[in-house]
């Protein structure tokens, strides 16, 4: 099926509605261990001064690629500790999605919403979505993730979910041994993590620091996206540690924010409030 988003990329420049609100806001959880490894009350000084900005290598890269093919669009980097400790910090991610989401439909009505994460972001995606209002799940566009547990966690959004996965990423890819690596289950927006299935000790988390100089990537072309846009999730076969090769690639990055793209269109452009 081809898709253009000539129209998207010819709106007027970034202008935030009247109250701040934007079109559409990524909601992005980060990989274990990418910076910054703090949480909380100085989350949002620290991120500023790295070049992620507390999005993670793949996150941010999908950052810049939705605030060019959806002009207008806006991002928010989830506030959790991102450590080796999943059992408690993969619910305060969770919480701080939800937190988030409930605040910003709450002053923007017509606000629309892209999750997304890697790794164990995925996995607090995953989590956070039960505990989302039923009300809001309609304003949930699209959802996108790297390394993660499948999109069937997480049927109420299934239908626009995308969980990519590169050939030979240990934790996603089952002809390497993946499962979809630590979930993360959290009750009433609060509570300890855990493990699912056949990911006890939390399997696969590892160290990503040396990976997080990769360059971000650029949107694909138009002529790119007429031939890759989400469809295709599973199986690209990459150079190097696949599951930390997703910025650094590229191509599931390109797909992910085309896919986002491809759903706010269908949504009609999900005006600002």
């Amino acid at each position: 099926m081809r898709y253009s988003f000539a129209v998207i990329a010819a709106a007027a420049p970034v202008v935030l509605a009247q109250g701040g609100c934007s079109p559409l806001e990524l909601i992005y959880a980060r990989a274990t261990t990418e910076p910054p490894q703090v949480s909380g009350a100085g989350f949002e000084a620290a991120a500023a001064r790295i070049w992620s900005k507390g999005y993670g290598a793949a996150g941010y890269s999908l950052y810049t690629n939705v605030t060019k093919l959806i002009p207008g669009s806006t991002g928010y980097p989830v506030n959790y500790p991102a450590s080796m400790d999943l059992n408690n910090g993969g619910c305060v991610g969770a919480k701080d999605l939800v937190r988030r989401l409930e605040e910003r439909s709450k002053a923007c009505p017509n606000q629309v919403y892209a999750l997304g994460g890697h790794s164990q972001g995925g996995a607090v995606v995953t989590a956070a979505v039960p505990l989302i209002p039923k009300e809001l799940i309609p304003r949930i566009v699209a959802v996108t993730m790297f390394g993660s547990p499948p999109c069937k966690d997480i049927p109420s959004v299934g239908d626009r979910c995308k969980s990519f996965c590169n050939k030979g990423d240990n934790i996603c890819d089952s002809g390497a041994g993946g499962n979809g690596g630590p979930r993360v289950k959290c009750s009433g927006g609060a509570g300890a993590g855990g493990f699912g299935k056949g990911a006890k000790g939390g399997k696969g988390l590892v160290n990503i620091e040396p990976f997080m100089r990769a360059p971000v990537n650029d949107v694909w072309t138009d002529a790119l996206l007429q031939q890759q846009c989400g469809e295709e999730e599973k199986g690209h076969p990459v150079k190097g540690m696949a599951h930390m090769a997703y910025n650094a690639d590229g191509y599931y990055i390109r797909a992910a924010g085309c896919y986002i793209a491809k759903k706010y269109k269908e949504r009609a452009g999900g005006a600002a409030a």
